[in-house]
């Protein structure tokens, strides 16, 4: 997973599951039976492929998992419950050695995001291949500008257009060479919604 050398020294890092936006954490699916864990509940919407890929992953490498990934249509991704989960109980163990740990800066971190994206064999494929793709990760540095309109708040639409230019500057000076700038774009929206504390 993707955290800040500060968040792993941990033996184990005990994280929600970054494949899906915040925004759509928590939801619980099902209700509970007489003996809740018995079965499993129904839940909406349609699997996602690369996101059980990366669950059973997590489990094959002593990991925890009580959630499932499941695609809403017309919301996006989002996380379930995979069975009766009762107050205080663990929604995902994640060992320390699956974590993918970057620089603590978001551009050098979104470079060696990207850097690893294009790794044949990496060894977080399983995690990787399962991020949003670049149509489905918003942030503050990656908003599309058609849709400035829509947020009708003229000092926030100043400062994601300020983000916009701040992150292209960042990327003619010392990331050119290494992606392009939709590229950069994206991995930086992925790190900025990820890393620990962040508000994009």
């Amino acid at each position: 997973m993707l955290l800040t050398p500060a968040a792993v020294t941990l033996e184990l890092c005990v994280v929600l599951l970054s494949c899906c936006d915040a925004q759509a954490l928590m939801k619980m699916g099902g209700t509970p039976s007489s003996n809740p864990y018995d079965a499993p509940p129904v839940l909406p919407g349609d699997p996602v492929p690369a996101a059980d890929v990366m669950l059973e992953w997590i489990v094959q490498h002593g990991g925890k998992v009580n959630v499932a990934v499941r695609s809403i249509p017309g919301q996006g991704r989002a996380i379930f419950a995979a069975h009766y989960i009762k107050q205080g109980d663990m929604l995902a163990v994640i060992p320390r050695k699956l974590c993918f740990v970057t620089d603590q800066d978001h551009y050098n971190s979104s470079a060696q995001l990207w850097a690893e994206m294009q790794t044949p064999g990496s060894p977080y494929a399983p995690y990787l291949q399962a991020l949003p793709e670049s149509s489905e990760a918003y942030s503050g540095y990656a908003f599309p500008e058609t849709y400035l309109p829509l947020i009708q708040n003229k000092p926030m639409e100043d400062s994601m257009q300020d983000y916009k230019r701040y992150l292209h500057h960042v990327w003619q000076t010392y990331f050119e060479s290494q992606a392009d700038f939709a590229q950069l774009q994206y991995t930086v929206g992925l790190v900025s919604r990820r890393e620990p504390g962040a508000l994009a």
